[in-house]
């Protein structure tokens, strides 16, 4: 099954919550970074939440920037595209299901392998920050 036929199938209420968050995080993130609520880890759990209740189990991936560059303490932040620069984060976080990233950066689910390319134009470390059986237990 192709991508685009997963994202086809998502839950109607992921599809509404998506549909929710995108003009919120266009009005906070285009004026200069107005603040940092809601936050991604926020929305990447509120996603795996609606999967969960649908019986299907997603995971979280975190993304961390590069380290600073002459071994200089911390990480490079990761600036969405979308954004132009105005916000930028040291870690991101999104809900994977089925291979895809679900984040309302973007206006469909995406293969997770494409997610730092298309969102910050750049490779960037990926790892899974909770598995799927680690959902369960918290959430």
């Amino acid at each position: 099954m192709n991508s685009e036929n997963i994202a086809e199938q998502m839950p109607t209420e992921l599809e509404a919550y998506l549909a929710r968050m995108r003009p919120l995080l266009e009005t906070k993130y285009r004026i200069e970074n107005q603040g940092h609520e809601p936050l991604c880890t926020q929305i990447a759990t509120a996603i795996a939440e609606i999967f969960l209740e649908h019986g299907l189990v997603p995971s979280i991936v975190r993304f961390t920037g590069m380290p600073n560059e002459g071994g200089k303490p911390g990480h490079k932040l990761l600036r969405p595209i979308k954004y132009q620069g105005l916000v930028g984060w040291s870690n991101h976080v999104v809900c994977v299901y089925n291979g895809l990233a679900y984040d309302p950066i973007l206006p469909k689910p995406i293969p997770i392998e494409q997610y730092a390319k298309q969102v910050f134009d750049e490779e960037v470390p990926m790892f899974e920050h909770e598995s799927a059986e680690e959902l369960k237990r918290y959430l």
